[in-house]
Formats: C-alpha cells, sequence, structure tokens
C-alpha cells in the first residue's frame, strides 16, 4: 500500500518458529517452501536465504518491521520523505527502468524455464499447508523427525529444524515415536526434565 509518506508492505502470517524482529535483522530465517526456493536459487539472481531484511536496512535504515502477532500479519513500513521523492537527473530514472526491464525479463526467462520442464506453478503449492509448508502425513511426519534426530534435540529444536508446529510435536508424534522405541529420550528416567532431548536409536 503506497501512501503520501510511507509504504507499507503487509504479509499475512507473523513471524514463525520463534524468530523476532532482532534475528531477523541478523539474517536468521526459516524455510516456508523450500520447493519454491530450490528453483529461486538455481534460476533468479539469488543473493542468499535470509539477506533481504538486510539489504533493505542497508539500502535504508529506518525501515520500521512489526511483527503482529495478535493480527496474524507481519508489517513493513517504509518512510518517503521529501529527499527520497525528489528524482535527481533523468539519468537515475533510466537506470531505474532498465533495472526494471531487466527483472521483467528475469522473471518471463524463469516462467519459460519452468514451462519447458512441465512445472506447473499452481501444482507446486497445492499440497501445501496454510503457513507454505508441504502437507506431512504422521508417517511421513515420524520420518522426517527421525532423519534429523541424528543427535539429542530438544522438541523446540526439532520444531525448528523441521518447521513444524512445537505443541503437535510433543503432544502427538513424539510420545508415538518413543513407544515404538524409534526415538530415546536424554533423561530416560526423567520424562519431565527441563533439559530433555531426543535421539534416533
Amino acid at each position: 500500500m503506497v501512501f503520501d509518506n510511507r509504504i507499507e508492505i503487509v504479509s499475512p502470517g507473523r513471524l514463525p518458529n520463534g524468530l523476532t524482529i532482532e534475528s531477523i535483522k541478523m539474517g536468521n530465517a526459516v524455510a516456508r517452501n523450500n520447493l519454491l526456493i530450490s528453483y529461486c536459487s538455481k534460476m533468479m539472481n539469488y543473493r542468499g536465504f535470509g539477506s533481504g531484511i538486510i539489504r533493505a536496512i542497508d539500502n535504508q535504515d529506518n525501515i520500521e518491521l512489526i511483527n503482529d502477532e495478535s493480527g496474524e500479519q507481519f508489517i513493513v513500513k517504509i518512510p518517503r520523505v521529501a529527499e527520497h521523492l525528489r528524482i535527481p537527473n533523468t539519468e537515475n530514472v533510466a537506470s531505474f527502468e532498465e533495472n526494471l526491464d531487466s527483472l521483467v525479463g528475469n522473471l518471463d526467462s524463469l516462467v519459460e524455464n519452468l514451462d519447458s520442464k512441465n512445472i506447473n506453478l499452481a501444482g507446486l503449492t497445492e499440497n501445501l499447508d496454510s503457513k507454505g509448508r508441504k502437507n506431512l502425513s504422521k508417517k511421513e511426519l515420524e520420518e522426517l523427525i527421525i532423519k534429523n534426530c541424528t543427535d539429542y534435540l530438544s522438541v523446540e529444536e526439532i520444531s525448528n529444524r523441521i518447521n513444524r508446529n512445537i505443541n503437535y510435536l510433543k503432544n502427538e508424534i513424539i510420545p508415538i515415536l518413543i513407544k515404538a522405541k524409534k526415538l530415546e529420550k536424554l533423561y530416560p528416567t526423567k520424562p519431565n526434565h527441563p533439559n530433555q532431548k531426543y535421539k534416533a536409536k
């Protein structure tokens, strides 16, 4: 949304998995759609996962970032002050138009490459949940946890690694794996130990 004094970018959904404004300013990020990231890294002018916020702040340090947890949205406010609205010379305008044409060309090329590989963009997201993650069955989720638990990990660490709800893992999935003897506890005689961790057998 463009206003006289600012531009606002509103993204549905708050910061996931314990991310904070401070942590994303340091480049921390959580992948919501690994499939799209893998294509972008190969076909676009990709500059590094988690670097976008850092580069934006480097260009304009008065950007305001708001993680609205109650409203389930993430807001970026970019002030528009008089000096930013002035156009110093036509050379800058020409440079901007050239960069814009290049960006449009890159996007066209990306779509063509996807089409040539018979990749349906709509199909990439049809099996995703509301947070852009691939829907997994309980069995697939169990296998993913076992694959990631090569060392002892807390429930929070497991949740961050596989980008899934911590309470669902703690109450639904991990007990199944413990009962099936596919996971072992770091403190087997103290199930409610505050530093309890789990490792695949």
